[in-house]
């Protein structure tokens, strides 16, 4: 990791649970460096997936869920919301009801920020006949799976990620090397 930091219990520096982000600039304060070798970075890793008819939805959510809930958890409660009719901003809203602290605990899960969007694929259908498909597969007892070919298509993705990540990186030097740093004091 780049000045200085360290990650610890699968945090950076053992308090952030993501490496990149647009934020958290208590993480970014080394001037000297450019972007891209900050503590944290914002040079996303980006992973391609071709989406099939088994692609239901994409759940978007910051570390204050994942603090909170597993991945699979969540998904769950989502398809069981879906098949009930529940719409996407009442379970999104319940999931941020789920995940937020109680007053007085002493547990840092929940007391976190929490973000999360859940982005129906509806593939060419209606947003009821989408219910009805998620509904009728949970019904059954078909699991959300990921596709069977996810492993190799996330290799593919993360060797085009990094190429990518490395033309951002050098776009972001040449960016900020252009540009007067600024700096602010006060008295």
């Amino acid at each position: 990791m780049f000045n200085g930091g360290h990650v610890e219990n699968g945090r950076v520096n053992g308090l952030l649970a993501t490496s990149r982000a647009l934020g958290d600039f208590g993480f970014k304060s080394t001037d000297t460096s450019d972007p891209g070798e900050q503590i944290v970075i914002a040079i996303p890793d980006i992973v391609e997936h071709r989406l099939s008819d088994e692609d239901e939805f994409l759940v978007l959510a910051c570390d204050g869920i994942w603090d909170c809930m597993s991945s699979q958890q969540a998904i769950s409660l989502i398809r069981q919301r879906i098949a009930e009719k529940t719409s996407l901003d009442t379970i999104c809203e319940m999931i941020l009801d789920h995940c937020l602290a109680d007053p007085g605990t002493l547990t840092t899960a929940g007391c976190d920020n929490m973000t999360m969007v859940v982005v129906a694929f509806l593939n060419g259908r209606t947003v009821e006949d989408w219910y009805e498909v998620v509904g009728s597969r949970v019904a059954a007892g078909k699991l959300a799976n990921p596709p069977s070919n996810s492993q190799a298509t996330a290799k593919k993705g993360m060797a085009a990620s990094k190429d990518r990540s490395e033309k951002t990186r050098e776009m972001l030097k040449r960016l900020f090397s252009s540009q007067p740093r600024s700096t602010s004091t006060t008295t």
